[in-house]
């Protein structure tokens, strides 16, 4: 059941960068999708009922409003980052963190280097980071690396008979 739920968190993800690099937004219906999908994941996989994941998850989200505050990135990758947190044991969030910071950085390298040197000058709309697109990444990363995949089947669910 792991897998299947991972399956398609990996396919909304996709659905979330796709929609980040095509509209500079991602909607708040995938978000919530993607949260629904997560906590299902979560729970199959015992997460969910721990208070030390629900505590990490909120310090993470203020941590994301925080960012959103400052415009650092848009609403919908505040929302995103705990959104999809939420279906990782916490022993993946550094992973989960690593790759997004780096695939974040990667991005805005490339996106550095098209403005520089690309044969249209970008608008104001393809100026801005799609950092749906390095969430997802790192979130994949996290999803499928395996120990994080272990770690989400070693731990017996509450609902487990």
């Amino acid at each position: 059941m792991i897998e299947i739920l991972s399956i398609i968190l990996s396919i909304l993800l996709l659905l979330a960068a796709v929609q980040d690099l095509r509209e500079r937004r991602i909607s708040n219906h995938l978000v919530a999708l993607i949260a629904l999908v997560a906590l299902l994941r979560a729970t199959v996989g015992g997460n969910a009922m721990q208070p030390e994941h629900w505590l990490a998850l909120l310090a993470l989200f203020a941590a994301s409003l925080v960012l959103f505050a400052f415009g650092a990135f848009g609403g919908g990758d505040a929302k995103l980052i705990p959104a999809l947190a939420l279906a990782l044991p916490l022993s993946s969030w550094p992973l989960f963190l690593l790759v997004m910071a780096v695939s974040g950085g990667l991005l805005a390298l490339a996106m550095l280097v098209r403005a520089r040197f690309g044969a249209h000058p970008p608008s104001a709309r393809t100026a801005s980071l799609p950092y749906g697109v390095a969430i997802a990444i790192g979130g994949w990363a996290a999803l499928w690396h395996p120990s994080s995949a272990l770690a989400a089947l070693a731990t017996p669910s509450p609902w487990a008979g």
